[in-house]
This record gives C-alpha cells, sequence and structure tokens, in this order.
C-alpha cells in the first residue's frame, strides 16, 4: 500500500521550511512580521490573498472536467490583540495603491453607468471595502425608485416609476476585508445575517462558470444580479462551539482557515515588541511602494501571458513533469495526518482534505508566478514544477495541522492544569517505562509514539507537547535517529 510507504516529517506538525518561499514572498513576510509580531503564516496568505486576486481574470486551473479559480479566501482565527489588525494595516494601502496602479493601467477608474443611470458590473475595476453592513441592499444591491418625468397617465405602455440599479458592497473586484468575522453570521448565527453566509457561499464558487452570481428577486419584480469577484481577508476570535461551526458551515470548508491560540507566554514576547518601538514614528513608505510595484509587474506579466496565448486563462499556465506526483505525495501526508487524529474529528478533518486539495493546487500556480522574480530566463516563468507544489505545502499544512489540532482541543471535557496540558506526567513516564541504552538514552520516535498511545492523542498534538518540553531533555544524534534523556532534576512527577 502506498500509504504505508509515505513517511510524515517531522516538519509537517511545525512551521515547516521543507521549500524557501519565493524571494518576494519572503520579503514580504519579513517585513510584515516587524508591525505584525510572529504571524509567519498570516503573513504569507495575505500575500497569495492579493496575487490570487489580481490575477483570477487571466488563470483558469484545470482539474479534470472541474475547474478552479486563482481566488485564495482566507479566514484567521486567533487570540484577541495579537496582531490581526496591525497585519491588515499594513496590507490594506498596499492593495489600495495596487488598485489604483492596476484602475489606472485598464482605464477603470470609478464605476461605470449606463445611459439609464444604472451602476454597471465594474468590470475590472478594483477597490477594497470593510463589510460591516449586512443587509441585502448593502451587500448585493438594490434598485433605487424614482417618479417617472415623462409618466402619461392615458399611456398604457407608460411607466410611473423609473427604477435605477446600485451596486452593493460586494460588486466588483479587490479585497473583502471582515474584520469581525464573528458578526458575519457563520459563527453567530442570526435570522437576519443567514442570507449573507449564502451569498458568501455563492461567491467563493469558482469563476469558471455562472455558479459565482448572486441573484435576487424584489418585491418589485426586478432582478438583482451581484457578480462577485472579490478575495476574502476574514479575522475574528477563537469561537466557541468551533467544530460544530466547522462541520456545519460550508462557507469556512471553502476558505483556508488558520487556528491559533496565542498562549500567554507568546502575547507578552509581542507586547514587549510593540513597547520596543514606543515613541518611534516611521513614516517611511519604501516598503509599500515596492511591494506595489512589485506586484504591479506580476499582474502586467500575467497579463501579457494571457494576451500571448489568445485570451485562454486555461493555456496562460502550464504543468511541468511530476507536478501531479507531488500533489499525490502532499495529499497521501495529509490522508496519514487525518487517519491518526481522534475518532470524533476524523470525519472533518477528512472532508477538509478534499477542498485544501484544491487550495494546493492554486497555491502551487500562485508560487510559480511569484517565481518569475528570481527567473534568469522569464519566458520560463508560467511552468509550475514540484517546487512550486512543496513551496505551497508549507502554507497548507500548516493552516490544516493548526485546524485539527484545534478541534481535538476543543473535544477535552475536563479542565486540566497547565502542567497537565503540557502532558509532562505522560512524558516522565514514558520515559522511564522504555529500555535505555549504557548512556541512558532512549528513541525520540519510541518516546513520541508512547505518549500518543497512553494519552490517546494525535500524533501531531505528541509533538507540539514535546515542544514544550523537549527542554526538559538532553538529546543526541547517531546516524538519523534522535536519542533523549532526562536532564538532572526532572525524573520526578
Amino acid at each position: 500500500m502506498i500509504d504505508d510507504e509515505i513517511e510524515i516529517p517531522e516538519e509537517y506538525y511545525g512551521v515547516a521550511l521543507v521549500e524557501k518561499l519565493p524571494r518576494i514572498i519572503e520579503d514580504w513576510k519579513k517585513t510584515i512580521l516587524t508591525v505584525s509580531h510572529n504571524n509567519d503564516v498570516p503573513a504569507i496568505a495575505s500575500f497569495f490573498t492579493i496575487l490570487g486576486q489580481i490575477t483570477k481574470n487571466f488563470i483558469m486551473i484545470p482539474r479534470g472536467k472541474n475547474v478552479e479559480d486563482s481566488r485564495l479566501h482566507f479566514c484567521w482565527i486567533q487570540t484577541s490583540g495579537t496582531g490581526k489588525s496591525t497585519l491588515w494595516n499594513f496590507m490594506s494601502p498596499v492593495t489600495k495603491q495596487l488598485n489604483d496602479k492596476i484602475n489606472k493601467f485598464e482605464g477603470t477608474h470609478g464605476i461605470p453607468i449606463d445611459e439609464d443611470g444604472n451602476e454597471l458590473f465594474p468590470h475590472n475595476h478594483y477597490d477594497n471595502f470593510d463589510i460591516i453592513d449586512y443587509t441585502d441592499a448593502a451587500l448585493i444591491g438594490y434598485y433605487d425608485r424614482y417618479d417617472n418625468p415623462d409618466f402619461d397617465a392615458d399611456d398604457p405602455q407608460s411607466k410611473k416609476f423609473i427604477y435605477k440599479r446600485v451596486a452593493g458592497s460586494l460588486e466588483g473586484n479587490g479585497i473583502a476585508h471582515w474584520d469581525e468575522f464573528e458578526y458575519s453570521g457563520v459563527f453567530k448565527q442570526s435570522q437576519h445575517k443567514e442570507n449573507a453566509v449564502v451569498y458568501m457561499n455563492t461567491f467563493m464558487n469558482t469563476m469558471g462558470g455562472d455558479a459565482f452570481i448572486i441573484t435576487k428577486k424584489l418585491k418589485e419584480g426586478e432582478v438583482v444580479e451581484c457578480r462577485c469577484e472579490r478575495s476574502v481577508w476574514a479575522t475574528t476570535y477563537p469561537p466557541k462551539h468551533l467544530k460544530n461551526i466547522i462541520a456545519d458551515k460550508g462557507v469556512l470548508q471553502r476558505m483556508l482557515v488558520f487556528v491559533r491560540e496565542v498562549s500567554e507566554d507568546e502575547q507578552h514576547e509581542m507586547r514587549m515588541a510593540q513597547l520596543k518601538q514606543s515613541g518611534i514614528r516611521d513614516e517611511s513608505t519604501q516598503d509599500v511602494s515596492k511591494f506595489v510595484n512589485a506586484l504591479f509587474v506580476l499582474y502586467k506579466d500575467v497579463k501579457a501571458r494571457y494576451l500571448e496565448v489568445g485570451n485562454d486563462p486555461f493555456k496562460t499556465i502550464e504543468y511541468g513533469e511530476g507536478f501531479s506526483d507531488a500533489l499525490v505525495n502532499e495529499y497521501i501526508k495529509m490522508r496519514n495526518y487525518a487517519k491518526s487524529c481522534r475518532p470524533e474529528i476524523r470525519e472533518i478533518a477528512q472532508n477538509f482534505i478534499t477542498r485544501l486539495n484544491g487550495q494546493l493546487m492554486k497555491l502551487s500556480v500562485l508560487c510559480c508566478i511569484a517565481d518569475r522574480r528570481d527567473m534568469k530566463n522569464p519566458t520560463e516563468g508560467f511552468v509550475v514544477t514540484p517546487r512550486h507544489v512543496r513551496q505551497a505545502y508549507i502554507l497548507t499544512q500548516q493552516c490544516y495541522s493548526t485546524l485539527v489540532e484545534w478541534l481535538e482541543q476543543s473535544l477535552k471535557v475536563q479542565k486540566e492544569s497547565l502542567m497537565e496540558k503540557s502532558k509532562k506526567v505522560e512524558f516522565i513516564q514514558i520515559c522511564k517505562s522504555l529500555p535505555k541504552d549504557e548512556n541512558g538514552f532512549i528513541s525520540k520516535n519510541d518516546l513520541l509514539e508512547g505518549v500518543q498511545r497512553i494519552a490517546n492523542i494525535s500524533q501531531a498534538s505528541a509533538y507540539r507537547y514535546w515542544k514544550n518540553l523537549q527542554h526538559k531533555f538532553e538529546q543526541d544524534k547517531v546516524g538519523r535517529s534522535v536519542l533523549v534523556r532526562l536532564k538532572e532534576g526532572d525524573e520526578t512527577q
């Protein structure tokens, strides 16, 4: 069986750098981490969200009879006050300036209006907005009613009222920013917001057909048609009952979800980093301009390629030898990982894999595009290789493993002490029971497998507990095997 031939690397459970990301993304991440401390994963995701949005009109990604567009919708669930807003404060001016450049380049400043005064679908017009109003009118638009000055009561064909289309905030292109996603209706359901959830499910459908277009018939008989081609950047704090929300809500399954509860010690480190910047005003716009220009160049490059291949979005990107094999390899890792989960969440974990396969393919394409800036021969910059798959996997594996771990933790009924959470007792128990070499060392793999067994936790959780406790162990390496033993003074429970 192929499953048995795949060994899940240790990096899968931590912050993996199995394959270095394209230089532009690494530079972007490094810059963001100066303002939004320790938020590596969302920093990387923010770049992909922007790049996927501005290239979506030029790329369609085939999956047999199915198709994906390049948009990435990201949901960041994390402890309050840990850098979500500060990351957006860097991301927002970049996207706004980039929108202006694209609109100027395409000649699409402002929303076009037809001869009757109706707002038209602003094709290629980019803007950002913060979603704060969840009414149908605000989201998908409406028709304003006016008295017809030319109304003739004696003419049966004459209309007493004129209806003019007003575009909703979802209309068009750009980033849809949900700063308080908990109020969207996804986490806190209410009748008023049910439609908002339906709309999100709709416009997140692939742009390969008409399934992403939102339609609603109004009381007046008019039909509102909203073409939302936006990408969602959503943030919220960790809600209660996340397991049920994830299992029941299709919205989250269409997004790349990153869940993280920041410990008190890490929050302290973040606050210290912020305090060290106190009294210092950085008015430099150099970083913003650098990334705006870099992304704009990528936009023009992809569009030029799209025009070169005859305006066929399926031909913009090519897929090199070994591409599908690389996808299969990463899928098997995720499948094996899901199989190691607790039975209560195994089905949810496995269901997410189908969506993640699509995300992995999108991100591989976006890595290929970002990689163009480092290519010696730019003509080769539209071929997706196994290396791009491995680069994309950095983001998908981290999001997936943190989500699964969160689900596992949410299942625990009993209130545990901090020491119990760290599983120190189990680690010491297993460490004492295993046979040792002449120097008192045991296999690290045997230790983790033992803890996983007696604590009834997944491989991911066992490894993360180990990361919290490894300072209590001495380590040695013989060949490829890692050996460990308790330090003096840590032998007691």
